[in-house]
Order: structure tokens, then C-alpha cells, then sequence
């Protein structure tokens, strides 16, 4: 998933720009490299400033106002891509790519349930059966169910969030 998502990203970026005059396949494929790069870069970003600003993003959302580092739910995408629609067709690539670049970042994240969670276990028993030079450790994903849970629950309360400052404070208008 998370291969398939950061592959797409870099084909949405290439296929955009070579709808831009004079860029030939090699030249676009480096920019979707480049553009899936700065996404993904600007994303750990955003979630950096997400995480170490955790209260004022609550406090901002509980008051009613729009934080100063805001999520985007599928509604403000459907809403940026409405706007986009009308006044530039062709940047949905860009929109697209934003999205699966940013997906697969997420989605890379070393918290269970996420598969980069499940990766990290993987990495986890590895090491520790290196280290103790016995068979492989096996950990039961089970065990850690109460963790994925409160991942999930806290992944939803921001989705939530997301939701509810996109429907209050449409993003379709920035794109006008």
C-alpha cells in the first residue's frame, strides 16, 4: 500500500507536468520525484507542528476559530477540488498526488495500526533476537490492541476535527 501510494504520487506529479510545455518524460519524472519529496517533507512538518501543537489546535477548534496548522478532511479535498474544477482542471493531478504522497507518509508512521507500526514490531524482534542471539522473538500483535486503540481513537478525533473546520470554514474558496 504504502509502495503503491508513494509510485502513484510521483506518476500524478510527472503526468502534471508534462502537461507544461517543453518537458520532455525524463525531465518530468524527475519532477515527481522532487514534488512527492517536498509533499512528504511537508507533511512530517505538518504533523510536527500537528503534535507539539496539540493545544492550540484544540483550544483553537473547542473556541470555534481555525487553527493555525489545520488538517484537510475528504470534505475540504472535495471542497479544493470543486474549486479547482472551475478555475484549473488540470492541477487535480496535483491535488491527487498531494493526497496518495501524504497517505503513504501517514501510513508509514511507526503506530500500530498502521502498517508502519506493524513494521516497527518486525524491526523490534529482529533486534532483540539479535541481541539476545536466541531464535526470533515473536510478539503477539494482540497485545498490543489497547495501543491501536487509542491511536485509532485519537486519528479519528483529528479526522473529526478536520470535518467539522471544513464544513464551518470551506476550503473550496481559497482555491478562487
Amino acid at each position: 500500500g504504502v509502495a503503491v501510494n508513494f509510485v502513484l504520487a510521483v506518476v500524478l506529479f510527472a503526468g502534471f507536468a508534462m502537461t507544461q510545455p517543453g518537458v520532455g518524460p525524463a525531465q518530468a519524472v524527475g519532477t515527481g520525484f522532487s514534488e512527492t519529496t517536498e509533499v512528504a517533507t511537508g507533511t512530517l512538518n505538518g504533523l510536527g507542528n500537528l503534535v507539539f501543537g496539540a493545544d492550540d489546535y484544540a483550544r483553537s477548534v473547542a473556541s470555534g476559530e481555525v487553527p493555525e496548522n489545520r488538517m484537510m478532511s475528504p470534505i475540504g479535498g472535495a471542497q479544493v477540488a470543486g474549486g479547482l474544477l472551475e478555475v484549473a482542471p488540470g492541477r487535480l493531478l496535483l491535488l491527487a498526488g498531494i493526497f496518495s504522497a501524504s497517505l503513504a507518509l501517514l501510513n508509514l508512521l511507526p503506530l500500530l495500526p498502521l502498517d508502519g507500526g506493524h513494521a516497527a514490531l518486525v524491526v523490534i524482534e529482529s533486534v532483540v533476537a539479535r541481541v539476545r542471539r536466541r531464535p526470533a522473538l515473536r510478539l503477539d500483535p494482540n497485545r498490543f490492541t489497547p495501543v491501536a486503540v487509542v491511536v485509532l481513537v485519537v486519528l479519528l478525533s483529528v479526522s473529526a476535527s478536520a470535518m467539522y473546520l471544513d464544513i464551518l470554514y470551506p476550503l473550496g474558496d481559497a482555491v478562487r
